[in-house]
């Protein structure tokens, strides 16, 4: 994991735009949290030094989150 001195992670950054965009998705608390889970495992492999624009990365990778989890839950039912 890359460290980021004197900067504030973009994932902390913005978890209130990702979280209110999967929950207004999503319906609920845990499912919108199972998806951001998943951006900050994403975030944490991603090269940052090649995002240009955290903010839009970031968005960008909750409807794929949220895709995987659909498809999770009904698989699981």
């Amino acid at each position: 994991m890359a460290e980021r001195t004197g900067e504030q992670d973009p994932l902390l950054e913005y978890r209130r735009l990702l979280f209110a965009t999967a929950y207004r998705m999503l319906g609920t608390v845990t499912d919108a949290e199972d998806v951001l889970q998943d951006a900050w495992l994403k975030w944490n492999d991603t090269d940052r030094s090649t995002v240009r624009r955290p903010e839009a990365y970031l968005v960008g990778t909750v409807p794929g989150g949220i895709s995987a989890h659909r498809s999770s839950t009904c698989a699981g039912r």
